[in-house]
């Protein structure tokens, strides 16, 4: 089996083996319905637009944007959907539609939580350049501190004699690691673990230290979970605390953002939040709660955050504004990077669109038009929930689309992003 068809079959045996949160590590899981894991790589975003934009619609911006939001929903058949646009001066206007789950009991609501999968990613990187900024010192003071070339074998000991020991911080952050895309199907199991999260994680990492490299580390973009479980480890690592507690005091808290969590938003209780839905198609869509709603929490700093569209709007409202050169706000005085460094964060490396936590394209500005403008994106799904988050810069706005159903809609919804910039942004 050559190297492709390899990450293929084991990205697919993850699909089918996340279930059984009894198993026991070591053990082989059963499974009865492929349930879910993050996407082997973003999905790449469609750039064709329609001819032209729906005429007649409301002047008022939210009754606008409602209108649009309860089409989509109604056209698609996906049970919810959010929106959220973003200028320069903050958030312009939030819209929802749909139900909590396919059986149409309870309506979504603007303060509903949405499951956002891999851009979780961009958050992790944001957290690795605070830490940066900050001059997080490394364990062993000759060394000095955390830096974009730090390699891995400064911070895990464990690394040392594996091919990984000279993977830098940059590159484990650009998927240029030659980690594998997951960790081996059997740490399913810890979905059920009781284990201090820091210990799950641990476990984990040896064994993702003894695999060998897909690539040659440094040298290829190979999109990769198990790269973004290293990254949120490196602040365990330094700082001695779980990677949630410390991206909570230095991105969510200095933001204002009080709605996140991690794993599914559903708390057990049907009809109190969305729940995510599996299926392959969304005529036949089941929710789906409990321990199989998402993945194990150890793939944290990849996949695992959820939060309000409010929330997830002042984030890319920061990060618009980071990029186009206007100070954040926030509860703290100062911005919460430099401009230098969320432009670093968010520039394409020599031969690959994807940055640190976001990918690049360019996108048509307008219907019908072959001028382009550029996107700085990232998109999530656990199988069960989408989310899609773009900054335009040069337009000087941003566009949040969340749906609670699965991958199959990401063409969609990542259409109708774009659509929605291109109404409502020019």
């Amino acid at each position: 089996m050559n190297r492709l068809r390899s990450r293929k079959f084991r990205c697919a045996l993850w699909c089918l083996l996340l279930l059984s949160p009894t198993v026991a590590i070591g053990q082989t899981p059963t499974a009865t319905t492929p349930q879910a894991v993050e996407s082997e790589s973003p999905v790449q975003l469609p750039v064709q637009l329609p001819d032209q934009l729906p005429d007649q619609l409301p002047d008022q911006l939210g009754a606008r944007l409602s209108l649009r939001l309860n089409t989509f929903v109604e056209r698609t058949g996906i049970p919810a959907a959010g929106a959220a646009l973003i200028s320069a001066t903050g958030t312009r206007e939030i819209a929802v539609a749909g139900y909590r789950t396919i059986q149409r009991k309870h309506l979504v609501t603007r303060n509903d939580l949405w499951h956002i999968g891999s851009i979780s990613k961009s958050f992790t990187s944001t957290l690795i350049a605070r830490l940066i900024t900050q001059g997080t010192a490394l364990k062993q003071p000759s060394e000095g501190n955390l830096d974009w070339q730090t390699k891995l074998s400064q911070i895990f000991p464990e690394s040392i004699d594996t091919p990984f020991a000279g993977v830098t911080v940059e590159q484990l952050l650009a998927h240029r690691s030659g980690f594998e895309p997951n960790a081996e199907p059997r740490f399913i199991a810890l979905r059920a673990s009781k284990l201090p999260i820091i210990e799950q994680r641990n476990l984990v990492i040896a064994s993702v230290l003894s695999t060998a490299p897909s690539s040659e580390p440094g040298t290829e973009m190979l999109y990769s979970n198990n790269g973004y479980l290293l990254a949120g480890a490196i602040a365990e690592r330094l700082l001695g605390r779980p990677w949630e507690e410390v991206l909570a005091d230095q991105v969510m808290r200095p933001l204002g953002l009080a709605t996140f969590g991690f794993g599914a938003p559903d708390p057990g209780t049907e009809g109190l939040q969305p729940q995510g839905h599996f299926g392959r198609s969304n005529d036949r869509l089941s929710p789906v709660k409990g321990l199989v709603a998402d993945n194990p929490a150890y793939m944290g700093p990849a996949a695992t955050l959820h939060l309000s569209l409010a929330d997830l709007a002042t984030y890319a409202h920061a990060h618009l504004l980071g990029e186009i050169g206007v100070a954040s706000s926030g509860s703290w005085p100062e911005p919460l990077l430099p401009r230098s460094v969320f432009q670093r964060l968010h520039a394409s490396r020599s031969s690959q669109t994807y940055a640190l936590g976001w990918d690049n394209l360019k996108s048509p500005a307008g219907p019908g038009q072959s001028a382009t403008e550029r996107v700085i994106w990232h998109n999530g799904s656990n199988t069960m929930w989408y989310a899609f988050v773009g900054l335009f810069p040069e337009s000087e706005a941003a566009v949040i689309v969340t749906i609670n159903a699965g991958l199959h809609n990401a063409s969609e919804v990542d259409r109708f992003a774009l659509q929605l910039h291109h109404e409502f942004s020019h």
